[in-house]
């Protein structure tokens, strides 16, 4: 917070200054709230989510700041060679998920700056949860609930700074 005071007071805006919610191994938006919180991410990152997937549905996800190309470098991971080796199966059905266990699937996303405006970070609580989309309506990609090969494939950071 102290930072964000300073940043004001020098130049009467938030530039600079890049926030994710953090929450490690959430097993829903109530877990990520309660145990959670906002963290400030070095220059040149972007906030990301890993989600852990398995018979097309999310069991866990962890949030928080990544530097852009490590978060890149994770989500190119995602689909490689032949589809029975991604490490992404979004998917996948009850027999796939036996025979090939659990899918990891990551995406990268916008940080925002919370105080300023925290409709335009990873939303927890409320109607629409999951990672904001940026727009006017203030509608968001429902991490639950997107779990298409193209939500894991899609530059997020690019259509959110579209929007």
């Amino acid at each position: 917070m102290l930072e964000i005071q300073q940043e004001l007071s020098e130049t009467g805006s938030f530039q600079g200054i890049a926030q994710c919610w953090r929450c490690t191994e959430a097993t829903s938006y109530e877990d990520c709230a309660t145990h959670g919180k906002i963290e400030t991410c070095a220059e040149d990152a972007e906030c990301y989510i890993e989600a852990r997937i398995r018979s097309a549905s999310v069991r866990r996800f962890t949030t928080g700041c990544k530097l852009a190309n490590a978060c890149n470098d994770l989500k190119n991971q995602n689909f490689r060679g032949p589809k029975v080796w991604n490490q992404c199966k979004p998917e996948n059905h009850q027999e796939e998920s036996d025979v090939f266990g659990e899918s990891v699937c990551r995406q990268c996303f916008r940080p925002c700056v919370q105080e300023k405006d925290a409709s335009r970070c990873f939303q927890t609580t409320g109607e629409n949860l999951g990672i904001p989309n940026w727009d006017d309506f203030g509608t968001t990609w429902d991490v639950f609930g997107n779990t298409t090969r193209w939500f894991w494939t899609s530059n997020l950071p690019k259509r959110q700074s579209e929007k």
